[in-house]
């Protein structure tokens, strides 16, 4: 496969190399310069767009995401992003004392201080099962996350793809797993529709929440919630409006929930289009294209540090990390998140970034590989990485 061929053209960034799409993701030019053009034909005559068809546009956008997501186009609703879909779900349970909701350690970060919150408000325990970092078979994760099941267990939260690791879950095992044993499971695909293939149907969690913006490529704000027909009679909106009453069909409690900005919702659809023609086989060679990108890249970085792979080949999809070890930082770099340590030395010296975090004992590089990137530009990241290893070490 030519990994040296990249479609950079088609995305307008500000700098010559980009190793970070899994934060925020990116929109192709054509996407943007389509998406201000709707904002443009919308503030022309709000009242005219919301009275004649503008939700109705919205409907065939959630509708072409439901068929490339593999979901019954009852059983999905757009929302702002995952962390909508996540509120919407939790505050829809009502869980109390003596419910247990089951996490792991690598659980995207900004979610534990919502849980404490909402445990310390409604009496339910939290359960987190620690996976390690370094794992040679996907099954060691179905058996860890088993491991901490009880009988008060009425939820779990499981990754698709990790945020802070970017391990590839075999979720349709964890699933299984968890649904035999009585055990509903929202599955947090925040960076996975557009960098893995998704059906949905086929998974059977109760419950799937995900981003359009990332790895998908639409714009800002446009996240979806899938729910499995047999768990959506509770189901309401975390910002509810006239529609959010349960007595109503799943889908129109999500039709209306005040005034917001429905244009990156509808440029969904155009932006699946858009993707797909830039590469000659569409998404599926996105997938292939990128993953290989991945595969190779990740072993090039690994050995320029001198670093072993953590997980097996079937654990990554689109992005990688890499442990750099027990590094040495400053006065001045502590005072910083682990996160800007690394990335302000980068940004600082390299005029390019990645993200960086801290995981147990180790300090870790998260790497992405998408479209715009090329294999040679990940020889330019491993002798920068090299050099910020050296340096502080």
């Amino acid at each position: 496969m030519d990994l040296e061929t990249s479609w950079a053209d088609q995305w307008g960034f500000s700098r010559r190399y980009n190793f970070n799409h899994g934060s925020l993701g990116a929109s192709p030019t054509s996407v943007l310069t389509a998406h201000e053009a709707l904002s443009r034909a919308i503030n022309a005559d709000r009242e005219q767009f919301t009275r004649e068809g503008g939700y109705e546009r919205v409907d065939v956008s959630r509708r072409a995401l439901c068929r490339f997501l593999g979901s019954d186009e009852d059983n999905l609703v757009f929302t702002t992003n995952i962390t909508d879909s996540l509120n919407t779900v939790l505050k829809s349970l009502n869980l109390g004392k003596g419910d247990e909701i089951l996490v792991t350690n690598h659980m995207y970060v900004n979610y534990p201080a919502l849980l404490e919150e909402l445990s310390a408000r409604q009496g339910f325990k939290i359960v987190r099962v620690n996976i390690p970092y370094r794992i040679t078979d996907p099954a060691e994760v179905t058996k860890i996350v088993l491991g901490g099941v009880s009988g008060d267990t009425k939820l779990a939260i499981i990754d698709h793809i990790t945020s802070t690791t970017a391990f590839t879950f075999h979720v349709r095992d964890i699933v299984v797993a968890l649904e035999a044993k009585g055990v509903d499971v929202f599955v947090d695909g925040a960076h996975a529709p557009g960098q893995v293939d998704i059906d949905l149907e086929l998974l059977g969690a109760a419950y799937y929440g995900g981003n359009n913006h990332k790895w998908l490529c639409a714009p800002l704000s446009s996240g979806f919630l899938y729910v499995r027909p047999d768990r959506q009679a509770r189901i309401i909106p975390a910002i509810g409006s006239g529609f959010a009453r349960s007595e109503l069909p799943f889908v129109e409690r999500f039709s209306w929930q005040g005034v917001i900005d429905v244009s990156p919702r509808i440029m969904v659809a155009q932006t699946l289009a858009a993707v797909e023609a830039i590469h000659p086989q569409g998404w599926l060679g996105i997938y292939e294209r990128n993953h290989q990108l991945a595969m190779v890249a990740r072993k090039k970085v690994a050995d320029r540090l001198g670093v072993k792979l953590p997980v097996p080949e079937s654990m990554v999809g689109s992005m990688f990390t890499l442990p750099l070890g027990r590094l040495n930082f400053s006065d001045e770099e502590m005072e910083k998140s682990p996160l800007h340590r690394g990335y302000d030395y980068m940004v600082g010296k390299y005029g390019f970034g990645a993200i960086f975090s801290q995981f147990g004992d180790d300090y870790l590089v998260r790497v992405t590989c998408h479209l715009y990137n090329s294999l040679s530009d990940y020889d330019v990241l491993a002798d920068a990485l090299h050099d910020f290893v050296k340096e502080h070490s």
